[in-house]
């Protein structure tokens, strides 16, 4: 049995779980938590990795694989609509759209999406974007790296608790309920239908709801207009139960009056029942039980070989090309051995079997002739992927130049006009930028294969925030 830590750090505390795990069965070591509002209070973020690696460290947690849970504050969320098509050509549709809708997505931003409809013809297709907010990852690599710890996954938080929801009930996989998660002030709640989470949010309460009324009756109002978003968003009548993971004998009473109110089904779950996959597990303590239910989701998924609903170590990619060099080296080389193979039989043979050498003769001819007609087709392919890459793709362009052109608070462009003919590639562009932006305008249109053959700019009075107005004309290279 292999181990593995799962690991979660937010604004209040640091959560560790270390479980011996197999494909069915899961056994927990260890459930640790350190406090870490007091720390984070006026401290830089270096003193705070600094004490959760001393915390792991003293209490024996290295060279253990690891997964990194996130929640939603430590994200950005958008749901994107995007043209009908296939899977695999889902991860770029997704990226070229979602530089559009996310502020300041630069190439480097670890991405990850996930499908909420199957393909149809026709048809356009929902998907949930989220993409890591930056500096978190590094955050989590230092910890890791300093604990001596392997970072495999980072996976969010309400994924792996639907997904521990789903494994305990399957019942409520064709259903669309949704998940509260209470973390003292902090609320998540997850709308779950077909076994993917389609919406997300997060809450600040005044106080927890456990202990104060008002804050029952906000996180009530807030799971009223929660459902009636999903409703409108999925089509759907309703959308029930509303789940709880159950912590103790207060949180029990909480969910009751909060059924009670909406006028909705109310279903509590165990995050460590008793059942095989938790025998032999070691106690948590009340108060914490419902904390580690993310990351005991997320442990349960990797030691059962099912990847996450959304992991930002290992992103959803577009399958890679095909190469043609190995086939035509292996068709090369096939007619070689046979060539080479004839010739060696050829000496080998005796005077008695001059009739069988004849017809290898024969046969060698024959080969000889599919070679130099192999030959030919490989020339002509040679001649055809010349002509294909000397082609301007359009969409890879308009991507150089969005990961080029300055980020939306420095500019913006107000035309873009494309050329493309035997004789010139062409680009016009007019828009407006500030001062502090001109050098990188000028300098992020210019590559080995991109010049600037026009250009003008201009000090207009109209516009305050963006007051240069230039019009460029970036001339496209041939490869």
């Amino acid at each position: 049995m292999a181990r593995r830590l799962a690991l979660e750090l937010t604004s209040v505390e640091a959560r560790a779980l270390l479980l011996t795990v197999s494909e069915t069965r899961v056994h927990v070591e260890k459930s640790l938590t350190l406090p870490l509002a007091a720390e984070t209070e006026g401290a830089d973020q270096p003193a705070v990795e600094r004490r959760v690696v001393d915390f792991l460290t003293q209490n024996g947690i290295s060279r253990v694989e690891t997964l990194a849970v996130v929640g939603r504050a430590d994200i950005e969320l958008r749901l994107l609509s995007v043209p009908p098509s296939p899977d695999n050509e889902l991860p770029n549709l997704v990226r070229f759209q979602a530089a559009g809708e996310f502020a300041n997505l630069d190439a480097d931003a670890l991405l990850d999406y996930l499908p909420l409809d199957e393909p149809v013809a026709g048809q356009p297709r929902r998907v949930l974007a989220a993409v890591l907010k930056p500096g978190v990852k590094q955050r989590l690599e230092k910890i890791c790296h300093d604990a001596k710890l392997t970072l495999n996954h980072i996976v969010l938080r309400s994924a792996a608790s639907a997904s521990l929801l789903l494994r305990q009930k399957p019942e409520l996989r064709d259903a669309c309920c949704l998940l509260v998660e209470i973390l003292g002030r902090h609320v998540e709640l997850a709308a779950v239908r077909h076994g993917r989470i389609v919406f997300l949010r997060h809450m600040l309460l005044s106080d927890n709801p456990e202990d104060v009324s008002d804050a029952a009756e906000s996180l009530s109002s807030e799971i009223r207009r929660t459902r009636v978003v999903v409703a409108n968003q999925e089509n759907v009548e309703t959308v029930e139960p509303i789940v709880f993971v159950r912590d103790d004998q207060r949180r029990e009473a909480l969910a009751q009056r909060l059924g009670d109110e909406l006028g909705a089904p109310v279903l509590l779950i165990d995050p460590v029942p008793e059942s095989p996959a938790a025998a032999g597990a070691v106690p948590f303590a009340t108060a914490n039980r419902d904390r580690f239910a993310a990351l005991l989701g997320a442990v349960a998924d990797d030691a059962a070989g099912r990847p996450p609903a959304l992991d930002f170590m290992h992103p959803r990619q577009p399958p890679k090309a095909a190469s043609r060099r190995n086939t035509y080296a292996a068709g090369a080389l096939a007619a070689i051995v046979v060539v080479f193979g004839v010739m060696g039989l050829n000496w080998l043979q005796t005077s008695s079997l001059r009739k069988e050498i004849q017809q290898h003769q024969e046969r060698l001819r024959d080969l000889e002739r599919q070679v130099k007609e192999a030959d030919e087709v490989i020339e002509a392919s040679e001649t055809v992927a010349g002509w294909f890459g000397n082609e301007t793709v359009w969409i890879d362009e308009l991507r150089w130049l969005s990961e080029q052109f300055p980020p939306a608070k420095d500019g913006r462009l107000t035309s873009l006009i494309a050329v493309s003919n035997e004789r010139l590639r062409r680009m016009s562009l007019k828009g407006n930028v500030r001062r502090e932006a001109v050098t990188e305008l000028d300098r992020g249109l210019r590559d080995d294969r991109h010049r600037v053959a026009v250009e003008r700019k201009t000090e207009v009075g109209t516009d305050a925030k963006y007051p240069i107005q230039f019009s460029s004309s970036v001339q496209i290279l041939s490869p």
